[in-house]
C-alpha cells in the first residue's frame, strides 16, 4: 500500500505524517475490467497520506542572533498528498486526482467523493 510507504518514509524523517480516509465511489476504478469494478461495494474507503507542514516560525530575534522566545508553529496545517495512481496511469486516464497549485496537494477529484475527508488518523 503506497499511503503506508509514504507515512513510514516521512516519519523515519522526522516528518508528521498520518493517514486520510475518505469515501468514494467505485466509478473511479472505471480504468479497471467492467467485472471486478461491479463486484466491488458501490462506496469504496480510500486511504491515503497526509503530511504536516509547518507555518511561520514565532519567536523575536535578539541582535545576538538567538531566538528570545523558543520557536512556536504559527498556522501549520497537514496537506493531503495522494500518490495512490502512478503518473502513467493518471495521464491515460485523467480525472482521478486533482493538484491543488496553491497548496501543491494532490487528492481526489470531489466527483468522485461520497463522504467529507476523515480526520488525520495515526
Amino acid at each position: 500500500n503506497i499511503a503506508n510507504l509514504q507515512v513510514a518514509l516521512l516519519r523515519a524523517a522526522g516528518i508528521p505524517a498520518g493517514y486520510m480516509i475518505v469515501s468514494v465511489a467505485r466509478e473511479m476504478y472505471s480504468f479497471l475490467p467492467e467485472t471486478f469494478v461491479q463486484a466491488m461495494a458501490p462506496r469504496i474507503s480510500h486511504v491515503f497520506c497526509a503530511t504536516y507542514i509547518p507555518g511561520e516560525s514565532g519567536g523575536q530575534r535578539h541582535d545576538s542572533g538567538r531566538d528570545s522566545t523558543p520557536p512556536t508553529d504559527v498556522g501549520g496545517e497537514f496537506r493531503y498528498y495522494d500518490a495512490t495512481f502512478e503518473r502513467a496511469l493518471l495521464e491515460r486516464y485523467p480525472g482521478f486526482l486533482e493538484h491543488i497549485l496553491a497548496s501543491d496537494e494532490t487528492r481526489v477529484c470531489a466527483k468522485w467523493l461520497r463522504s467529507t475527508f476523515s480526520p488525520v488518523q495515526a
